[in-house]
């Protein structure tokens, strides 16, 4: 736990630094990543469909990403990632015995690539909403990711063949002065959002697609299965595998904020796409039937 009180302790990790992060850093401080080094910390997606069914999606025309509902949060204090850093996030599953597998999160090969010495990704946890923030500062790209599952078949998943998810619980905002670009098909499911705060642009490329979710299509207007002990309908429409929100188990800030919201179906609300700056779509933009929030 970094420290409280009227001087707050910071982590700075200099070149050739590498910081793992397999328990929590919380608290009041923060943690600094400078070019050159690295932060590595654990991936949790909570709604894998199992080795075979994500192989076979792999080749699938509708291009629905494996995971949807998936999280970042071992480092709960603002985590800043300056260009020329690396974020590195692995996840780990059982089949009959452990395997894990990198991601790239921030990185000339990851999610968000950043361009420019004064371009940033400050990142961070707020317990009493159950939020995942990610602020964008300079200049970065929205790109693909990649990874390798190897057991028995070797499952290669790169988010170019798919529509990217920006999960349920992830804000993501562009602050004034940046420009971020988006080279990927992306979908902002249902109660995450993107805000592009005035002063700010964001591109949508040429040929991309950015999908935005209302509550009603990922949630098949909320209908549940009696026959199934009270979990949803796998009706049409339904965009969730199992249970439609799966929160993290367990944040060790959450002993401290009593007052805490508990995120569930009933209190989630549709996507958001706020642009009080500068939006330029030389691709195209989707709302579900339902209009979702532009």
């Amino acid at each position: 736990m970094l420290s409280e009180g009227e001087t707050k302790s910071t982590i700075t990790l200099n070149n050739s630094a590498i910081l793992y992060s397999w328990g929590y850093i919380y608290g009041e401080g923060a943690v600094e990543v400078l070019s050159g080094a690295e932060v590595h910390e654990g991936f949790a997606f909570m709604d894998f469909r199992g080795a075979r069914n994500t192989y076979d999606i792999t080749g699938d025309s509708h291009k629905v990403f494996p995971f949807n509902q998936y999280y970042v949060q071992n480092i709960e204090v603002p985590l800043t990632i300056h260009q020329g850093a690396t974020e590195k996030v692995y996840s780990y599953i059982y089949a009959q015995g452990d395997l894990s597998f990198p991601i790239t999160l921030v990185g000339s090969d990851g999610l968000f690539r950043l361009s420019g010495a004064e371009s940033k990704l400050t990142k961070w946890y707020d317990p009493k909403g159950d939020r995942q923030h990610y602020a964008l500062q300079g200049n970065a790209l929205i790109s693909k990711i990649s990874f390798t599952i190897t057991y028995i078949m070797s499952i290669n998943v790169s988010s170019d063949a798919f529509v990217l998810p920006i999960s349920n619980n992830m804000d993501i905002e562009v602050r004034s002065g940046a420009t971020v670009n988006i080279s990927e098909d992306v979908c902002i499911m249902p109660d995450a959002s993107i805000t592009v705060e005035e002063g700010a642009t964001m591109n949508i490329a040429s040929g991309k697609n950015v999908y935005v979710y209302d509550k009603n299509a990922y949630t098949n207007a909320g209908t549940y299965s009696t026959s199934r002990g009270g979990y949803p309908d796998a009706g049409a429409g339904r965009y969730a595998l199992g249970d439609y929100i799966r929160r993290i188990s367990y944040s060790p800030s959450w002993e401290t904020t009593p007052s805490r919201e508990i995120r569930r179906l009933q209190n989630i609300g549709s996507a958001r796409f706020i642009i009080n700056g500068t939006l330029i779509a030389s691709g195209k933009i989707y709302t579900t039937e339902g209009g979702a929030d532009i």
